[in-house]
C-alpha cells in the first residue's frame, strides 16, 4: 500500500478535511468521524491531481476515440455503461478532458442527475466531456481511497460546495 494511504485514512472513514465525500465533512460530529489513531484530514485538493490533462481530438480527423458524456454514466450504478465511438472530425466540443483508469468522473452539468463514476481499464487515455470533473489520485495516494464514496446512495446534491467549486474548472 502506499504510503499516503497509510498516513491519510480509509475510504470508508472519508478523511479528507473540508472535503469530504458525501457528508462527513459536513459535519464531523460523532463516531463515525473519528479517525483511527495516526491519520488526519486532509482537503482533496492535496490529494488529487490539479490538472488530468487535456487533448483535442478534432485535430486528429480520423482517428476513432471513446467518449464519455452524461448519457454514458449509470447514474444508479455509478458505473460508466457506454462510452461512445467517435471520429475526431465529429467530436463534440466538448470532448477536450482525458481520462485515465481509475479516475472519478463527477458531473457539473445537471446535477440532478447525479452522474458519478469510476473509469475503468478499457476507457483508459480516452476523453470525457468538459462537463465533468476528473478527480484524478496524485501517485503517493492510493486510488482505492478516491472511488469508495461513489456509492449508488451518493448523490451530488450531497458534496459540499467546495467540490462543485473544484469541479468547474477542468
Amino acid at each position: 500500500m502506499k504510503k499516503a494511504a497509510q498516513q491519510v485514512g480509509q475510504a470508508s472513514s472519508l478523511p479528507f478535511a473540508q472535503a469530504s465525500l458525501p457528508v462527513v465533512a459536513l459535519n464531523r460530529q460523532g463516531p463515525q468521524n473519528q479517525l483511527p489513531n495516526g491519520w488526519r484530514w486532509v482537503k482533496l485538493d492535496d490529494v488529487c491531481e490539479h490538472r488530468t490533462g487535456v487533448r483535442d481530438p478534432r485535430r486528429e480527423a480520423d482517428k476513432p476515440f471513446r467518449y464519455v458524456d452524461i448519457t454514458s454514466v449509470d447514474n444508479k450504478a455509478k458505473s460508466i455503461v457506454e462510452a461512445k465511438t467517435v471520429l475526431g472530425k465529429d467530436a463534440p466540443s466538448r470532448a477536450r478532458q482525458i481520462i485515465r483508469s481509475p479516475d472519478v468522473v463527477v458531473s457539473t452539468t445537471r446535477p440532478n442527475l447525479n452522474a458519478v463514476a469510476l473509469v475503468p481499464p478499457e476507457l483508459d487515455g480516452q476523453i470525457c466531456s468538459t462537463g465533468f470533473c476528473v478527480l484524478r489520485a496524485k501517485p503517493d495516494l492510493d486510488s482505492d481511497y478516491l472511488s469508495p464514496p461513489f456509492k449508488p446512495q451518493t448523490s451530488l446534491r450531497d458534496f459540499p460546495g467546495w467540490l462543485k467549486a473544484r469541479c468547474i474548472q477542468p
